[in-house]
């Protein structure tokens, strides 16, 4: 792809109009035109402001998909072709694993309500059965759901590894890619729509349940609305994966956004924390739960988690962001 092409499709794949682009850049649209027509280049402050805006390196926008021919032999062996059936592959298990692992954080979310119901249940008078007896089911319930999510992830994580190649640099075809560019406004209107609803779920889900506990009708009824709230919160949860995956999918092959070279080293470096910050915050999750039984407030330890965690990637974007100043 020349400079003008990969204009053209990094401001489709946002949906940004000419005009959109020429504002942000302080320019006319005219000359955005010019540089998509190839009539002129741009020079490289504007390359600079495009690498920021489209979230890609200046090396991406300034090289050809041919440059690599121009590189090393020995360099140029190492990229990897990959071919438009490697690809759809990809985007398919992609949009398939997003359901996938979707299904296991809404179980994971959802496995303490049985515990929650049948609790309240029991202290309220309205099941009849021992209190033993109850927790022995709820914590049987919990654990298969548990034990169901997790072999949703290890099923998942099984596939993705078979593209784990894509983590490094490759080349794209190019027709492939061209298909890809034309799908994006699409992919970016579900992924924003996803965003919206299950953002929207998640802030409007907790509203009967703090009303019911203001009103204090009953324990029960206040933990019924508290579940009810996770359920949604679950189903939200999902919806925002189903769409976020293929999201990804698709910036990785097309090396945008966080799948940009100068950002897949904090990528790389963020997923090593990943591995160890998540099976802590389950560990803690379960740990407190059990120890104190308060099914009904640990579930909270999660959205701390969320946040806690969007501040460690702040803070890699930061790093990077001083080091490349300093570059």
């Amino acid at each position: 792809m020349t400079l003008a092409e990969k204009i053209i499709a990094l401001r489709r794949a946002r949906s940004m109009s000419q005009e959109e682009l020429a504002d942000k850049l302080f320019i006319s649209r005219q000359a955005v035109s010019k540089w998509e027509s190839g009539q002129c280049v741009p020079d490289i402050d504007n390359i600079v402001r495009l690498s920021e805006i489209f979230g890609v390196s200046c090396d991406y926008l300034l090289k050809s998909d041919d440059a690599t021919s121009d590189a090393p032999e020995g360099e140029a062996a190492h990229v990897r072709k990959v071919n438009r059936h490697e690809a759809e592959s990809y985007m398919a298990l992609s949009r398939k694993g997003a359901y996938l692992i979707g299904l296991g954080v809404f179980l994971c979310i959802i496995a303490a309500i049985p515990l929650l119901l049948i609790s309240a249940a029991i202290d309220g008078g309205i099941l009849q059965i021992k209190e033993s007896l109850g927790f022995a089911i709820s914590i049987a319930v919990l654990l298969l759901l548990a034990a169901a999510a997790v072999a949703l992830f290890i099923y998942a994580g099984c596939k993705f590894s078979e593209f784990s190649y894509l983590e490094e640099d490759f080349e794209l075809d190019r027709e492939y890619r061209d298909s890809l560019c034309r799908e994006s406004g699409k992919i970016n209107k579900r992924f924003s729509l996803g965003i919206i609803v299950g953002v929207s779920a998640i802030i409007v889900s907790v509203i009967p349940f703090i009303t019911l506990g203001i009103m204090q009708i009953s324990d029960f009824v206040t933990i019924a609305a508290l579940c009810a709230t996770m359920l949604v919160v679950g189903i939200a949860v999902a919806v925002i994966i189903t769409v976020g995956l293929p999201k990804g999918a698709h910036d990785r092959l097309l090396g945008i956004g966080e799948y940009s070279r100068d950002k897949k080293r904090r990528g790389k470096a963020l997923e090593a924390v990943s591995s160890v910050y998540w099976p802590v915050v389950l560990i803690a999750y379960l740990g407190y739960s059990f120890l104190s039984s308060d099914w009904g407030i640990s579930w909270i330890i999660w959205p701390i988690a969320g946040i806690v965690f969007g501040v460690i990637e702040a803070i890699f974007s930061l790093k990077d962001g001083t080091k490349a100043g300093k570059d």
